[in-house]
């Protein structure tokens, strides 16, 4: 008996060390490699990508190889709130057991509110704060409490700078070793309203995002529609009933980005046609009044938008690959995620199918005998002849197109930074100064086999740093005529108009266009079987209506779960009843 169960224990054993022994030689971590645990919400062909380059950059700069330990939670709604509950969980622990204090409901609201910085400024360094909250704050910030994370690379730069105040993230020293990195010439602090790196060190943008709308072209031709969709409002046309494919903003925050520049640009054409017509008589507020307009048209828009849409996913990735797949016709897109999974239907590529390979030297050269730079041409010369030529040797003819609407979209970047308390402190750091390096810049558009370029996959992500678009760099690039500065310059982003209606944004498109999708779809499709919006303008107007103005979305507290529970319930509700009412006006018209 006992020798069968030794053979039965030996047995599983050698089926549990099977896929250790068969792991590939470069799976295998090296003896002496030093570890990082990272989190973030970028994809696997990222996170490879950076993790062999940086292994290898650390152990020729710094002596020794890095393992990096990725804990992939989901998109970065869900790794914000992780990482407060944990950064909860720490700090009690730290609050009771180390300091020997009574856990309470001001301690709980304090500890990581930034608004109390100066406030706690103004107290003596030397003797702790009588307030319970003040208190908190300063034994946090002046603690080690971590999460057992070190990095925090990838997301919005509204999540990194939110958490950047509670004081989950610090400075990572990479001004003070990198000041020639922040030249404006580099990495400008700030450009078309967005920010680009916080002045306080604590995260830095590694790359840049513009949001857009990717199409099928297939899927476009069987519907016949003629012109591919080039604005925003392209999407509300009737001709796309359940033909659009979107994300739901709660859980993706770049996709809540996404929506906050479409409520930017409809704010934005509001003031400019307003402040055309009144010229000189133009007042701050008949500013507030256009934006506020601007907020009811982007509402409208974003209502009709959804209501084409054949369902709302929970990854802004899946909206590409279906709109790729041909199971919609157009989406509401990233344009990385758009270039990344037209990687991949082009049909053009060579070698393993994840990134063209080959003689990257080339096939930079657009198959000419010298590169531009190569002809005795200026810089000036060079680098439009350069960008012509190139254009070929982007991904190629593909079903799956993608355009960045004019004015529609700012430039935003998704950052890195180093943990309060992280575990590995010195080796987060040298990954930031990684990141941020040229070296670490090359990954994000550079193709597969360039010098210095990805090994696997071509990631097709625009860097930060404006030395890159460069004749020399662009040569090696995937996207060599894509120039973010460029289309940074043709919106400028107002955070004053709808920054501190982010939060508030996802519950009430989710309350208005996800809860009672079947009814909005229903009255929007009894509106267009009788002839179109034009054709129902009680319906319409019945279909609009909305339960609060610009001015009260801002008193809405959504930052108390039972609070955000009661309003969105309360707002579904409301709209549930408005759809129903307008596909019964279509219906009594029609009798």
């Amino acid at each position: 008996m006992i020798a069968r169960a030794t053979v039965i224990l030996l047995g599983f054993a050698v089926i549990l060390t099977i896929p250790y022994v068969l792991r590939p030689a470069e799976e295998i971590p090296p003896a002496d490699a030093l570890r990082l645990v990272a989190i973030s919400p970028h994809i696997e062909a990222i996170q490879y990508e950076f993790a062999r380059a940086f292994s290898e950059w650390h152990k020729a700069k710094y002596g020794r190889p890095v393992v990096i330990d990725w804990r992939n939670i989901g998109g970065t709604s869900e790794l914000a709130r992780y990482i407060e509950s944990e950064f909860v969980a720490g700090f009690k622990l730290h609050w009771t057991r180390t300091l020997g204090k009574t856990w309470d409901s001001r301690a709980a609201a304090s500890f990581n509110d930034g608004k109390l910085d100066a406030a706690l400024a103004s107290q003596p360094a030397d003797s702790e704060p009588a307030d319970v909250g003040l208190a908190a704050r300063r034994a946090f910030l002046g603690s080690n409490v971590g999460i057992g994370i070190d990095v925090f690379f990838g997301g919005g730069s509204f999540d990194h700078d939110r958490i950047a105040r509670k004081g989950y993230i610090v400075d990572s020293g990479l001004a003070r070793d990198h000041p020639d990195w922040l030249a404006p010439e580099i990495i400008p602090q700030s450009l078309g309203g967005e920010v680009y790196y916080d002045k306080q060190g604590r995260w830095y943008g590694a790359c840049l995002t513009t949001f857009g709308i990717c199409y099928n072209r297939d899927v476009l031709e069987r519907l016949g529609i003629a012109k591919p969709p080039a604005e925003w409002a392209d999407l509300a046309d009737p001709r796309y009933y359940r033909q659009i494919a979107l994300a739901d903003p709660t859980k993706s925050g770049s996709i809540a980005k996404a929506f906050e520049m479409v409520i930017q640009q409809q704010m934005h054409q509001e003031v400019e046609a307003r402040k055309a017509a009144a010229g000189d008589a133009w007042s701050p507020q008949q500013e507030r009044q256009a934006v506020a307009t601007g907020w009811v048209r982007a509402m409208h828009l974003i209502q009709r938008m959804a209501a084409n849409s054949r369902y709302f996913t929970e990854g802004a990735g899946m909206v590409v690959t279906d709109v790729a797949d041909g199971n919609a016709a157009a989406g509401m897109s990233i344009d990385y995620y758009t270039r990344f999974t037209a990687e991949s239907v082009a049909g053009r590529r060579e070698g393993d199918g994840h990134g063209r390979r080959g003689d990257a030297e080339t096939r930079g050269r657009g198959d000419k005998e010298t590169a531009p730079a190569d002809r005795g041409l200026s810089p000036q010369q060079s680098e439009p002849l350069l960008r012509r030529e190139l254009v070929e040797e982007s991904v190629g003819e593909s079903r799956l197109g993608f355009v960045t609407p004019i004015g529609g979209t700012s430039v935003s970047a998704d950052p890195v930074a180093m943990f309060r308390g992280a575990p590995n402190p010195e080796v987060a750091r040298h990954f930031i100064e990684f990141v941020m390096s040229p070296e670490g810049q090359k990954l994000w558009d550079y193709r597969v086999g360039a010098p210095g370029g990805p090994v696997r996959y071509c990631l097709r992500r625009l860097p930060i740093r404006k030395d890159m678009y460069t004749p020399q760099h662009r040569r090696y690039m995937a996207d060599p005529v894509e120039d973010p500065y460029a289309i940074a310059a043709r919106m400028t982003y107002r955070p004053e108009w709808t920054a501190g209606l982010f939060n508030f944004l996802r519950p009430y498109v989710q309350s208005m266009a996800i809860e009672p999708h079947a009814e909005l779809q229903a009255a929007w499709h009894a509106v267009i079987q009788s002839g179109g919006p034009g054709a129902q303008p009680e319906a319409m107007r019945t279909l609009g209506a909305m339960p609060l103005t610009y001015e009260q979305a801002a008193g809405q507290n959504v930052a108390d779960p039972f609070s955000r529970m009661a309003l969105t319930r309360q707002w579904a509700v409301f709209f549930r009843d408005q759809y129903d009412q307008a596909r019964t006006i279509v219906m009594s018209n029609e009798r």
